[in-house]
């Protein structure tokens, strides 16, 4: 059986230069019957497919290695419409392997990015003219206010190859319900909480190099700013609570286990929480409050989901 004819030839237009350098393009014409045809043939015949990695050969780019970020495909005017004809294939060749695994494109689509809102009840110790929430003797509000605030989802979708669903959905079941432990799409630690990861049937034609099943992962992630609570610099999804109990951390005893002797007050145990000092201790009357940061949520580096 014959091989489909695949001609290259010379593209129209020079190489041309975004913001992270030279973009090359290569160019064939394929007999093919649509245009998944023509990139299967492409394939096949030329190895060719979005997002894999090329020796490049062009000497006035600095890059020793290339990534193929786009291949597009279309019926050539002269083609007969619909049915077998002659197809342009073009791909786009650039960036450094370096900064492509910064910027990833996937090899069967995406990452697509877009933002929604929604709203979030946060601490509040400023209020709309940005001056401190206080009571009448210039005390910080305890317990503290809270306000609804308008604040950031980063949703993100991208299409994987797996064997199945439980297997797809299995590479990111580890990441919902955790913050993110280090800079993430430019956002510091401990401000994007991913709500959800979902794993469905991507709908979408398959490529010949694909054995298994396509599946579209759409991941979400809230995010809120770091913020300061009276004074205390807090990160997007830490709280700050004042540091009050109804007992001291004392000495250890002759089995070295710490005690925790009760507060007294006129030598009585006191009933309500009084004023620690961040070390365990009763804080002294003349002494700020002290405010300790408590994390809600484990973390996890957002960086390993490869988007």
């Amino acid at each position: 059986m014959a091989l489909p004819i695949i001609t290259e030839r010379a593209p129209q237009s020079p190489a041309r230069t975004d913001e992270r350098g030279p973009i090359y393009s290569r160019v064939w014409e394929i007999v093919a019957s649509s245009e998944q045809d023509a990139y299967n043939i492409l394939y096949v015949q030329a190895g060719v497919k979005r997002g894999a990695v090329y020796t490049n050969h062009q000497g006035t780019s600095p890059d020793s290695h290339v990534v193929c970020q786009v291949v597009s495909a279309r019926g050539h005017p002269s083609a007969p419409v619909g049915g077998t004809g002659l197809y342009e294939v073009t791909a786009e060749y650039g960036y450094s392997v370096i900064r492509y695994s910064t910027q990833q494109a996937l090899p069967y689509g995406g990452p697509k990015y877009r933002m929604e809102r929604t709203l979030v009840s946060e601490l509040a110790d400023l209020d709309v003219n940005g001056d401190p929430i206080v009571n009448s003797a210039d005390e910080p509000i305890d317990p503290p206010l809270t306000a609804l605030r308008i604040h950031r989802v980063l949703v993100i979708e991208w299409i994987i190859e797996a064997v199945d669903w439980e297997t797809a959905y299995a590479r990111y079941d580890d990441y919902e319900g955790l913050v993110n432990s280090s800079t993430y799409k430019g956002q510091p630690p401990k401000s994007l909480f991913c709500e959800e990861i979902d794993v469905a049937d991507a709908s979408t034609p398959k490529p010949l190099e694909v054995t298994g099943e396509l599946f579209r992962v759409t991941a979400r992630f809230a995010y809120l700013r770091p913020k300061e609570i009276y004074g205390q610099p807090v990160a997007g999804w830490e709280d700050a609570v004042v540091d009050k109990g109804r007992r001291e951390k004392g000495a250890l005893d002759a089995d070295n286990k710490r005690l925790y002797p009760p507060i007294l007050m006129d030598g009585v145990p006191v009933d309500e929480p009084v004023l620690l000092d961040g070390a365990g201790r009763r804080l002294a009357n003349t002494a700020q409050k002290v405010y300790r940061i408590w994390e809600h949520y484990e973390t996890i580096d957002f960086n390993n989901l490869g988007v």
